[in-house]
């Protein structure tokens, strides 16, 4: 696909045993962030890694840790996991993993965790470190911001912002837009109603895609972002050094 011919309206069953664009992977490749040298080798079993929230150094702490400060800046980190059973609008900032467990709504302005598995409802903007996996259907009001995002296969929602993600699988149907900086993979019978960005895509026989479709490279990055299709998708990304 070319810089002039971005925008493609696919609205199609794939009848192909495997649809594979080009692997752009390489081109959207992040810089990676500051280490310390605790990560230069594997975690120690009983280990795990605390992200500061304000200057993203990370660390190695014990693997019971609950909480941690930055040895870069100091900043307090919490690490603890919750578990969401009712209607809240509490305030998470963990780096742990968060569960919202079915009939539970979690509705705060922003939830910033390690995991996140949406078995309930949530609203507001996400901003997870780890993988944001939805197993639920109905509405969510927010952005999305996370390494990795599922949508299960029983799952039908709409998202009423746009999900950002390193890689995602569309395994269920929803209504959005998504922007992935490697692999979109969606399964047989998923469904992506809405823009469509990603570095590279896969789709199985019957996976369908309704709305402009395309994939991401330096050489089309500032003409996608002019379109008005993909314009405030795109606005926030760009391919690091």
């Amino acid at each position: 696909m070319t810089a002039g011919g971005v925008v493609a309206r696919a609205k199609r069953t794939v009848r192909d045993a495997r649809f594979a664009l080009p692997d752009l992977t390489a081109l959207g490749r992040k810089a990676p962030p500051r280490t310390s040298a605790s990560e230069t080798r594997a975690l120690r079993p009983g280990r795990k890694v605390a992200e500061c929230f304000e200057c993203n150094h990370r660390h190695e702490v014990a693997g019971t840790a609950t909480s941690s400060l930055c040895p870069a800046c100091g900043s307090y980190i919490d690490l603890r996991d919750f578990e969401i059973r009712d209607r809240t609008h509490q305030n998470i900032r963990t780096r742990g993993a968060v569960i919202v467990h079915r009939k539970a709504v979690l509705a705060t302005p922003g939830i910033y965790c390690g995991d996140l598995t949406v078995n309930g409802q949530v609203s507001g903007t996400i901003h997870s470190s780890g993988t944001v996996h939805f197993r639920t259907e109905g509405r969510v009001l927010g952005e999305i911001h996370c390494r990795h995002f599922i949508l299960d296969r029983r799952s039908e929602i709409q998202f009423l912002g746009h999900i950002h993600a390193d890689t995602a699988e569309i395994h269920g149907r929803m209504t959005g837009d998504i922007c992935t900086r490697h692999e979109l993979a969606v399964s047989a019978g998923a469904s992506i109603t809405g823009a469509v960005l990603a570095g590279t895509m896969k789709m199985d026989p019957g996976g369908r895609i309704d709305g402009p479709m395309c994939i991401l490279s330096r050489a089309n990055l500032a003409s996608i972002k002019a379109n008005p299709q993909f314009k405030e998708l795109a606005a926030t990304f760009d391919f690091a050094d």
